[in-house]
């Protein structure tokens, strides 16, 4: 049994160098190093003396195992490819004979739309950004350069220095696969990033580094990293509107401490538009004493909730978690998420990017190309977003239109 483990792992092992000599991305190593590692454990726990002896029923049987967990189907067919590359790899290895990953069928995926965000909903997330936020002129950037330039999050996590042409308008951006490709860099994307690269050593221990996009510690931001940014300044500005504010309904009936605490913060939005709920963290007692606004969840709160929180602890901050703690702006920034059901994901500006050039009448395979799409069946799903286009497609090319 150990010997198996050993040599099964050693073959994992030399495939993951030959994706690595493919110029396989660092997401799809990792991807597929997770599912073939599972996928072995799998064989390994049903007693395989070598892998001569997989046949067809048992890689059905382990993705049959996979359906019981109720992963989605599109995550099925991502560890079948993998285990078929695996294959395929044993195979011209000459390890194995035959390949019986042949004769396993992926599940079949139902198309989605690609979900899209406005314009204006964009412009309102620069707009309503705290201007004396050390990191506001690298927010900015983000958020047009994702919408205007179309990229993957991957893609802006990873741009360098030296791919930026400031004099030309262009950006290059190395793709899926290691492929390369050149955007235009215009506008208030190439604004928004040549006032960030100018001030970019306002940012706190900086590190010497060739990536656009760091952190406060100066390392290069992650997918997450850029996923959260988005998403605190999504909610934000959404909470300037006071629409949704009047929108978000809690029940009556259950005066629970955090209720009466949310009724109070979102008391403070309305009145108070020049808070943030980054604000809402840091308010202090006296504020309530100092502000003119009359108050009545707030006040409720501070007189009867806030000191059962607090129990013997001493602390000025005006809302608190159950430990007495300030509350945490990314607790109360998915908390108003989930309250006025609004999601935003880096993907989402990108699939903006696609449907707005083809609203305004771009080419197909321009779009395919701004995008780094290999297949055009990839960036066709856009043209199903705008009725416009196909429209104007059939009376171009069809003789009876």
């Amino acid at each position: 049994m150990v010997y198996l483990m050993k040599m099964m792992t050693k073959y994992l092992e030399d495939y993951l160098l030959v994706l690595i000599e493919n110029n396989a991305s660092p997401n799809t190593l990792s991807a597929y190093k997770k599912h073939l590692n599972d996928y072995i454990a799998f064989l390994i726990s049903r007693n395989f003396e070598s892998l001569e002896k997989v046949k067809v029923n048992d890689i059905k049987k382990y993705i049959s195992k996979l359906h019981k967990k109720n992963l989605a189907p599109s995550s099925i067919s991502i560890i079948i490819s993998s285990i078929r590359s695996f294959h395929k790899h044993l195979i011209q290895q000459s390890i194995l004979c035959e390949d019986p990953s042949l004769h396993i069928s992926s599940p079949k995926i139902q198309k989605k739309l690609p979900v899209t965000i406005e314009k204006d909903e964009i412009v309102a997330m620069i707009i309503s950004m705290q201007k004396a936020s050390k990191f506001y002129l690298r927010d900015k950037a983000i958020i047009e350069m994702l919408y205007s330039c179309g990229l993957r999050v991957t893609e802006l996590c990873e741009l360098n220095n030296s791919n930026i042409f400031i004099d030309d308008e262009l950006l290059r951006v190395m793709g899926k696969g290691s492929k390369e490709r050149l955007l235009p860099l215009m506008g208030a994307a190439k604004r928004y990033l040549v006032e960030y690269l100018d001030n970019k050593q306002n940012i706190s221990n900086q590190k010497k580094t060739d990536y656009v996009f760091t952190s406060n510690s100066g390392l290069k931001l992650t997918r997450m990293m850029i996923y959260n940014i988005l998403e605190k300044h999504f909610i934000e500005s959404k909470l300037k509107n006071k629409k949704v504010l009047k929108s978000i309904t809690l029940p009556n009936n259950l005066d629970t401490w955090e209720n009466i605490q949310t009724r109070a913060i979102i008391e403070l939005l309305e009145k108070c538009p020049h808070l943030f709920l980054k604000d809402i963290c840091r308010l202090r007692l006296d504020f309530l004493s100092q502000t003119q606004v009359k108050l009545f969840h707030s006040n409720k709160y501070v007189q009867k909730i806030r000191p059962q929180i607090l129990s013997k602890r001493k602390n000025n901050f005006i809302f608190l978690n159950e430990k007495g703690d300030p509350l945490y702006y990314t607790s109360l920034i998915k908390n108003f998420r989930d309250l006025i059901g609004a999601k935003i994901s880096p993907h989402m500006l990108r699939h903006s990017f696609a449907t707005d050039l083809l609203k305004n009448d771009a080419d197909l395979r321009f779009v395919q190309a701004l995008l780094g799409h290999s297949d055009i069946s990839s960036t066709q799903i856009y043209t199903h977003l705008d009725k416009r286009y196909l429209k104007k497609i059939y009376q171009e090319h069809h003789p009876r239109s």
